[in-house]
């Protein structure tokens, strides 16, 4: 989850971040402290799941002006997280304390920050509350938030396996299991959902 902010508000990121200009291909994030909150001032920035050394799985694109930080994304996968620009991008690495302390007296900011530690806080008690779901719950969650209706999706098991956490031989079973209940179709690495509202019911309701 990130949230979007007005460009006049950029200012108090300026003030107290660092500012990385990457090129297309390069990536951010990988060595900072947990507590580091970026604001993408430029460009476009992918959010991806890395399953391997040499593998990413992108999960999200954001543009010009959303705020974010590892946590925001913690929700779609199990696995670490990188961020790799798709174009020229300029990105303010701020900390969260510095940041805070530049905003104390702008009540708009401070609102805008309070949203995004409300959403980091509900992400998070969604991770915990997921730790307990059996593996055909992952994975149908999974699909609901990654399937693109009209594209699909191209994955193999393997990666759904390292995404999730799970056994390769887990994975294959439950995907024949709603491969045969007509939830899912899949073939050649391609993922299609057939019946979503079905695939749906299979997940506890999120917080």
């Amino acid at each position: 989850m990130s949230i979007e902010i007005k460009e006049k508000q950029f200012a108090f990121f300026e003030q107290t971040g660092l500012r990385r200009r990457l090129r297309p291909g390069s990536f951010t994030g990988t060595n900072d402290t947990e507590d580091t909150i970026y604001l993408l001032e430029k460009g476009r920035l992918s959010v991806c799941a890395q399953i391997s050394e040499d593998t990413l799985i992108p999960l999200e694109e954001l543009k010009k002006g959303y705020v974010f930080s590892v946590l925001s994304f913690s929700d779609l996968c199990e696995c670490p997280i990188r961020f790799r620009a798709e174009t020229d991008c300029e990105v303010i690495a701020c900390r969260r304390d510095r940041l805070y302390d530049a905003s104390s007296e702008s009540r708009k900011m401070l609102i805008q920050l309070l949203k995004f530690e409300t959403e980091n806080s509900r992400i998070l008690k969604f991770c915990i509350q997921k730790a307990g779901w059996t593996g055909k719950m992952k994975l149908a969650d999974y699909l609901i938030r990654s399937v693109d209706n009209e594209k699909g999706l191209a994955v193999t098991h393997e990666d759904l396996s390292v995404l999730l956490n799970m056994n390769r031989i887990t994975v294959t079973r439950l995907m024949k299991q709603l491969k045969d209940q007509n939830l899912i179709d899949y073939k050649s690495g391609q993922i299609q959902i057939l019946d979503p509202a079905g695939l749906r019911k299979m997940v506890p309701d999120n917080l």
